[in-house]
């Protein structure tokens, strides 16, 4: 027979950690009905965790042919590595907002570009880089010249 007793005897036979380890497991358990229990916050969890699922499971998108265009200001060259790094009005197609970035380019883009011209320039991929293979200058009006 079940013998019942004051919590102060039942408590008398529990060690700090077996008093740590009850504890933890309470108040994960509170926690855990306080945000599934409120509305939006349970809303907004099982929808993040719903949305990562289907973006685990769904298929890769088809990467891009056609070349990405972009507009900015030359602000540095490096010869020696083959980049441009250009002030940019942002690249939508590679969500990359305004801002300044480098680029690889091809040896007859960075033999005709100099720091402080403004290009059209046009973004290829080739392997996990995009590299300039083209550039305009639309202040000279000139025609693009390929890479």
């Amino acid at each position: 027979m079940l013998k019942l007793t004051t919590p102060h005897e039942w408590a008398r036979h529990r060690t700090p950690g077996q008093w740590a380890d009850h504890h933890l497991k309470v108040v994960t358990l509170l926690v855990m009905i306080a945000v599934f229990g409120s509305y939006p916050v349970g809303v907004f969890v099982l929808q993040t965790v719903g949305n990562a699922l289907r973006a685990r499971d769904a298929p890769a998108a088809a990467p891009s042919l056609r070349p990405i265009e972009g507009f900015g200001s030359v602000i540095a060259m490096n010869d020696t590595m083959g980049t441009i790094t250009i002030q940019h009005s942002g690249i939508p197609q590679l969500d990359i907002p305004a801002g300044t970035t480098g680029f690889r380019a091809s040896s007859p883009v960075i033999k005709r570009t100099e720091v402080g011209d403004q290009l059209n320039f046009r973004l290829s991929k080739e392997g996990d880089l995009y590299v300039i293979t083209s550039v305009r200058n639309p202040v000279l009006g000139d025609k693009p010249y390929p890479g």
